[in-house]
């Protein structure tokens, strides 16, 4: 048993070193979803367009083949498709109808071959390679035979094949091109297979290694700017093979070789992002067995694709085995390879990740700012306003404003903050207004929402926001159409409310607890209780929430001891009730319809005197101190795990041990000592206890040295199911201090104690 008064001391504290820190980290963090997609037909996708939404590439039975996240695979013909611009012109080597590769352009389904290299002819069944195409369409590279040895080329529609020259009179092959088409990438035939850049002139520069003395490697892709080069040669110290990129300022940078277990290091860049994102793959196990991999800013170096996907939450990568990446969108959040799905089929695969935007600025109230509504004009969207606790007598309009306003609730998830930190109206119209168009990361969560007596303490009109642990209980309305919550043209959700107390005594319509009208609303885990209509008769109002023409979708509810029913649907209105509890209400569900009839579906509830519907009981649902606002269960209440697909009825789970039915005159078989509740608590909490017979009770506070603090009960008792409270004040009657406390009951023999 839990003093909060501690609790609110060390929060002050506490939040500014702790929670400032993890928001000014959070600020810093997008949002991420993700998306894998098996393309198995795609055994090997080479290279995608700017936006990652159409993959050119190859399979195993060497077709040439398409994919586009709109139609999927197409098969157009037999060959190797190698490049895909912004205007789709598909760049590839296709087999000619002498059954020759030979360099290709696809337009519109259209297959046009290109030829050869001047003083070009076919070696075995080659001809031509059309091996890349700019970003533009402007210039397709790829590599001509010329008696069995190759010369590096680049295409346009103006000047058809130019070739590049060998090297030396050495192969040389281009398969990289800037996204205007003026920088050229691939190898030239040194004493090894070295990296190379070309211009449109055919000027060549050799760009050398990563290693003194060995040449080797291969520039595999270009930035459209023609800024940074990618692809992979004689790596560092210990590194047979590795990934670089390369800057003309800068020279060459190595990326590095993840941890394996293969025989030798090596690693391969395949592509680079307009970001700096680079995607590769390297030598896990040898001989060949590869996995992908990914180099960031971040990163600083290569790291394994698949744990780096983990890392930033991606969990429908589990099961999966990313072997090779070859190609990335140009904004870094798209790539594709190939490897095995979880079934351990081999396949392509196509990874999107969407990156939301990152939460704005945190804004501090009362530290930084006087008031709420001063933080909320200040703020902008996405920014976090943080209230701590206190009484805040103003009302507040969020004005269109997608923001966050929050409690310590949002640092500290204790519902203790959500009744210390109140915004009061001052009965001085509505306390919290959406009246905008704010959409659901509109957020208000964390508060108690009080003192209105005109108005709808808050006040939803067409806008969406979300709400979510508020409090709005003790207010009075005397007069017109007005509710503790009122939505109208609104689909916001609505979860963990404490809707109680509310007092409608009016003709007007609405409920006293929630109106919604001309909406869509979901409402979830909230206990609504003890609120009343003080007219009856006709049904213009309901105690607990009135629902007209709208649909309202409520999951894991509980009603209790409303007052002009609980829910009243009227005017066509729908209804979808699940999981919830409806108990000691004067009227449950109620269809009332001046236009048109109300539909209303109900299942898996516990609706008291009945209620036709799948899954629906009719039974005590043994709350463990209902009087004391605890709506929790006992663990044999016929709620719990009776809900839809086994989940437990009504807002709250188990909080306290078995118990009889209080609704027959059947005494307690055992004696019991319940969980205090609320716990922690401040300044009251209350205990329960059960006694099977007439008898002696002593029930008493220790602290954790056993010292004695306070006797709550020394006296003669009759049989029943009993509580008692605690204001945290021993013998004396002054205030214990902050701390951990016993409490022990001793009746005869039995004795029993919490904390």
């Amino acid at each position: 048993m839990v003093d909060l008064d501690m609790i609110n001391r060390t929060a002050l504290i506490v939040n500014n070193m702790i929670y400032i820190l993890f928001f000014t980290i959070l600020s810093a963090q997008p949002t991420y979803e993700f998306e894998i997609i098996a393309i198995p037909e795609m055994d090997t996708p080479i290279r995608m367009n700017d936006d990652g939404s159409k993959i050119v590439g190859t399979n195993y039975s060497g077709q040439a083949l398409l994919w586009t996240d709109s139609a999927g695979v197409q098969i157009l013909g037999e060959g190797e498709l190698w490049g895909i611009s912004e205007d789709d012109r598909i760049f590839g080597e296709m087999l000619n109808a002498n059954g020759y590769g030979e360099a290709a352009l696809i337009e519109n389904g259209e297959i046009s071959f290109l030829g050869n290299v001047e003083g070009g002819n076919s070696c075995d069944a080659f001809y031509s390679s059309g091996l890349g195409i700019s970003t533009d369409g402007s210039t397709g590279v790829g590599m001509g035979w010329i008696s069995c040895g190759t010369e590096a080329f680049y295409w346009t529609d103006e000047d058809g094949i130019v070739g590049l020259g060998q090297y030396e009179g050495q192969s040389t092959k281009a398969q990289a091109v800037s996204g205007d088409g003026q920088l050229i990438g691939g190898w030239a035939q040194t004493s090894n297979r070295a990296t190379c850049l070309w211009d449109r002139d055919g000027n060549i520069t050799l760009l050398g290694s990563l290693q003194a003395g060995n040449d080797y490697g291969e520039v595999q892709a270009i930035n459209n700017d023609g800024t940074q080069v990618v692809g992979y040669c004689a790596g560092n110290a210990g590194n047979n093979t590795e990934g670089f990129v390369w800057t003309e300022e800068g020279g060459m940078f190595g990326l590095g070789v993840p941890p394996n277990s293969a025989a030798t290091n090596r690693s391969l860049a395949m592509d680079i992002s307009e970001n700096n994102v680079v995607i590769g793959q390297y030598l896990n196990e040898t001989p060949v067995f590869y996995k992908a991999c990914i180099y960031t800013e971040e990163t600083g170096e290569f790291v394994n694709l698949r744990d780096y996907l983990l890392n930033l939450g991606m969990e429908e990568i589990q099961g999966w085995d990313l072997q090779r990446a070859f190609c990335i969108s140009d904004d870094g959040n798209v790539f594709a390879g190939y490897g095995k799905d979880p079934a351990n089929n081999w396949t392509g695969w196509r990874i999107r990740i969407i990156v939301g935007e990152a939460p704005g600025e945190m804004l501090l109230v009362p530290s930084e700012y006087a008031t709420i509504q001063d933080a909320i004009d200040a703020s902008e969207n996405r920014d976090t306003i943080l209230v701590a606790p206190g009484n805040y007598p103003e009302n507040i309009n969020f004005n269109g404003k997608n923001i966050v306003v929050g409690s310590y609730y949002l640092s500290f998830g204790v519902d203790y903050f959500i009744e210390q930190t109140v915004i009061d109206g001052n009965n001085s119209g509505s306390v919290v207004t959406f009246e905008n168009g704010e959409d659901s990361s509109a957020v208000l969560i964390g508060f108690r929402i009080t003192s209105s007596f005109a108005n709808s303490p808050l006040k939803c009109i067409d806008s969406s926001p979300t709400l979510s642990h508020l409090s709005v209980r003790n207010n009075m309305f005397y007069s017109g159409s007005e509710a503790g919550i009122h939505l109208f043209n609104s689909n916001s959700k609505l979860d963990n409310l404490y809707i109680a107390d509310n007092v409608k005594n009016s003709t007007g319509y609405g409920g006293a607890g929630i109106w919604v009208e001309n909406s869509s609303i979901s409402i979830s885990n909230s206990l609504i209780v003890n609120n009343s209509t003080e007219h009856m008769g006709y049904p213009t109002g309901a105690g607990g929430i009135e629902v007209t023409n709208s649909h309202l979708f409520f999951d894991g509810n509980t009603m209790y001891n409303n007052y002009g029913g609980a829910i009243l649907f009227k005017d066509g209105a729908i209804g979808t009730v699940i999981n919830s509890i409806f108990w000691e209400n004067d009227i449950t569900l109620m269809e009332y319809g001046s236009m048109e009839l109300s539909t209303l579906n109900v299942s898996f509830s516990d609706i008291q005197d009945g209620w036709d519907g799948e899954g629906n009981i009719d039974a005590d649902p043994l709350f463990c101190l209902s009087d004391s606002t605890d709506f929790t269960l006992a663990e044999n209440s016929p709620c719990v795990s009776t809900g839809e697909n086994g989940a437990d009825m009504g807002a709250f789970n188990i909080g306290c041990d078995a118990m009889l039915s209080t609704n027959n005159n059947v005494l307690p078989f055992h004696h019991n000592l319940y969980q205090n509740y609320p716990n922690p608590f401040n300044p009251f909490t209350t205990i329960g206890y059960d006694l099977p017979k007439n008898a002696f009770v002593n029930i008493i506070i220790y602290d954790m040295m056993g010292r004695q603090v306070a006797t709550l009960i020394s006296d003669q008792q009759s049989a029943g199911h009993k509580s008692v409270q605690w204001n945290a004040t021993h013998h004396k009657g002054e205030p214990v201090s902050a701390g951990i406390y016993l409490y022990m009951i001793q009746v005869g023999d039995f004795r029993q104690v919490k904390k």
